[in-house]
């Protein structure tokens, strides 16, 4: 199993071109499906060149790609942060969003997927209540100043 979600870049094409490539893929890494019960809502793919797909399913909502985005942050963040040893702030911001989440980078830089699974789910968790958040910040601000 990869280390990390940006790892299977290497095990993965340029790209899914169909719903087959997808099941395929889903049977492949069931670990990157976000579940609610037993209906997946969305999942996040990385590509062999880097970027990400964000698939949405028949029993998606309005938070799976909110959802979804969180774990986009988090790895992006903490895998830039463990790139980048000498940037003081990416890596206190990552050690803080991982302390958040009870965990710490030199932890995540030895996990597998499966070991990091508790910790994304409870980032991507707070990233979509976050984006709430700002929501209802923007909706009483415009209420209040007109």
């Amino acid at each position: 199993m990869p280390k990390s979600y940006g790892d299977h870049r290497r095990l993965l094409d340029n790209s899914i071109a169909t719903e087959r490539d997808l099941v395929k893929r889903k049977l492949e890494y069931p670990e990157l499906y976000q579940k609610q019960g037993e209906k997946t809502k969305g999942a996040i793919l990385p590509q062999a060149d880097g970027s990400y797909i964000i698939s949405l399913f028949k029993h998606a909502d309005a938070s799976t790609v909110i959802h979804e985005t969180g774990h986009y942050f988090v790895e992006t963040l903490v895998e830039e942060a463990l790139a980048n040893p000498d940037n003081k702030q990416l890596n206190n911001d990552a050690r803080i969003l991982l302390e958040y989440a009870g965990t710490n980078l030199e932890a995540w830089r030895n996990w597998d997927v499966d070991s990091k699974r508790p910790a994304h789910e409870i980032l991507a968790n707070a990233f979509e209540t976050l984006v709430y958040i700002f929501c209802i910040y923007k909706n009483i601000v415009i209420m209040v100043i007109g």
